[in-house]
């Protein structure tokens, strides 16, 4: 459910599942991640600076909360290319653009929401 409410959706990428969602946390947020809760219907979302600068947080959040998602927790972030690389670990070697995402995620601010699946999609 996470990945297709996500999908296509320029400008936001997501975790495979609560417990990947937890790691990522914890590179982002070190000791002070504000994950509330660990939920196997949860994912980490990470809106990509490109998007925090356009002006598209507010219709990404939206949409999310649209497709049956709770925003149960959220953050802004500044990664540097090393942090963004360690974050996107799990995608080497599995996704040929992961090394232009962690450069991309580190050329500005990027926005993490804890979300968790909880209701049908709104149609």
């Amino acid at each position: 459910a996470w990945r297709a409410a996500i999908a296509g959706r320029a400008g936001a990428e997501g975790s495979a599942d609560g417990a990947e969602a937890a790691a990522q946390a914890k590179l982002l947020f070190g000791g002070s991640a504000p994950l509330a809760r660990c939920d196997p219907r949860g994912g980490l979302l990470l809106v990509k600076p490109h998007a925090v600068r356009e002006g598209r947080l507010g219709g990404i959040v939206r949409d999310v909360v649209a497709a049956g998602f709770e925003l149960v927790a959220g953050r802004s972030a500044a990664l540097s290319r090393v942090n963004a690389s360690e974050f996107l670990e799990v995608y080497q070697g599995v996704s040929p653009e992961a090394r232009e995402w962690a450069e991309e995620l580190s050329q500005g601010g990027c926005v993490a929401l804890q979300l968790v699946l909880t209701a049908e999609p709104q149609r």
